[in-house]
């Protein structure tokens, strides 16, 4: 894959534990407020919700690997072609009705030692004749 800008390093993220975790935590909390009055088993709650927080846990921490994604980046210089246009025609739905829509658009072709490398092209923008890209 070519790009025109480096890929920036991925960090680990742990997003989906809170998602499980603030929540489960919420409901703890309620419950445990609410047991008198309900005759709940706090216990089993606990219980229950511990095992999903459990489980976030190890998805998070345990069973996925945590070390961040590093990209190559190699810098090539890439060697503009020209531009290439694509066409198809497609249905889209809105309501009960049903119209077949022309879709067009229009890539950058460079090549990069023999290779074609396509990037969508953005209206106004000019395109070097040698350009940098990064490979990964």
């Amino acid at each position: 894959m070519y790009t025109f800008a480096p890929i920036p390093t991925e960090h680990v993220e742990h997003v989906g534990f809170f998602l499980v975790s603030i929540p489960a935590v919420l409901v703890w909390l309620f419950s445990l407020y609410h047991a008198k009055e309900e005759q709940l088993s706090v216990f089993r709650i606990t219980v229950i919700l511990a095992a999903f927080v459990g489980f976030a846990y190890s998805v998070s921490y345990v069973w996925t690997n945590q070390e961040p994604k590093v990209y190559a980046n190699t810098k090539v210089v890439g060697i503009l072609v020209g531009f290439v246009a694509e066409g198809y025609n497609e249905s889209r739905t809105s309501g009960k009705t049903t119209k077949r829509v022309d879709v067009h658009n229009t890539y950058v072709e460079y090549s990069v030692n023999g290779q074609r490398a396509l990037f969508p092209a953005q209206l106004g923008q000019t395109y070097p004749q040698q350009a940098v890209l990064y490979k990964n």
